[in-house]
């Protein structure tokens, strides 16, 4: 999946949960279960690429997605003035971020933690697994705007 549901999930859990840690593992387990939704991803080609190797719209896509969750955390932030405990985002982007490390960085500690980010991931080609994320994020954000909290 994108970021940019995994980033809104972070969000929302982030707005009912201020505590740090359990923040932090309701994030990881929400990117777990979002993975567990067939979806689809851009970049699927350079799965496993070091950056330099990668295509480099894979990489300008990456680069808009996190600007884009970035932006809806300000966004939110600003208009709806939550107070978002930050660590239920990082725990919902962190599997992400450790594959990303586990291609530049090779070694045993990331290659068990990527393999187990990766083993129950649907992931397909097609339409369909970019309509499952935008229903996502739209009914994430419904929740957010239409909740006091």
């Amino acid at each position: 999946m994108i970021l940019t549901p995994h980033i809104l999930i972070g969000i929302a859990i982030g707005v009912k949960i201020q505590n740090p840690w359990l923040g932090f593992f309701a994030g990881l387990a929400s990117h777990l279960i979002l993975d567990a939704i067939p979806h689809n991803e851009y970049g699927q080609k350079d799965t496993g690429k070091k950056i330099k190797e990668m295509n480099l719209s894979t990489i300008l896509k990456a680069l808009l997605d996190i600007s884009i969750g970035l932006g809806l955390v300000y966004f939110i932030y600003t208009i709806k003035s939550f107070v978002i405990n930050p660590w239920a985002i990082t725990g919902a982007v962190l599997p992400d971020i450790i594959s990303v490390l586990s291609w530049q960085f090779p070694n045993k500690f990331f290659t068990i933690l990527n393999k187990f980010h990766s083993f129950h991931a649907k992931k397909f080609d097609g339409k369909f697994g970019i309509v499952t994320q935008i229903i996502i994020s739209v009914i994430v954000l419904f929740t957010l705007f239409a909740s006091g909290r």
